[in-house]
């Protein structure tokens, strides 16, 4: 199994995500592509410096409740000598992906919710991440799968 490391995820990823939504008892699917490029961002408060920083841009469709919507979410990944740092785009830190480790595991918590999550590094091209969900209006289930389309 390889080794989790930087120089894997900067390029064009195809995702596909299966959702179970165990409150409403519903089910949904996503299909798009994220992109993963290295990015001058000098908005973090940190002691790093801007050329250790990629930008995850995701966009596609998720099928839900019989609807379809057109998705997008942004990210910021910090690297240093030990792994990286996933951020919202405003700044909030998210998790830690520690580097040389195939299987990693993480959680965040957000106001009353705790999103639990798993990290695989299948391949140097495909990887998946999996979150479970729960709080007082959520419970469901996350399992993306990320598959590279063109390495930058």
């Amino acid at each position: 199994m390889p080794k989790f490391e930087i120089s894997n995820l900067v390029g064009c990823w195809n995702v596909r995500r299966h959702i179970i939504d165990y409150r409403h008892d519903d089910v949904g699917h996503f299909k798009g592509a994220a992109e993963i490029s290295l990015c001058n961002v000098v908005s973090f408060i940190t002691e790093s410096n801007d050329r250790n920083t990629l930008l995850f841009v995701e966009r596609g469709q998720l099928s839900y409740a019989k609807n379809k919507f057109s998705t997008f979410r942004k990210y910021k990944i910090l690297f240093g000598s030990e792994g990286v740092n996933i951020y919202f785009n405003s700044n909030q830190e998210f998790f830690f992906l520690r580097f040389g480790q195939s299987i990693q595991q993480f959680s965040y918590n957000c106001n009353h919710d705790l999103y639990s999550g798993n990290f695989k590094a299948i391949a140097k091209n495909l990887f998946q991440l999996k979150w479970k969900v729960k709080g007082p209006r959520k419970k469901y289930y996350l399992n993306s799968i990320y598959n590279i389309i063109d390495k930058r």
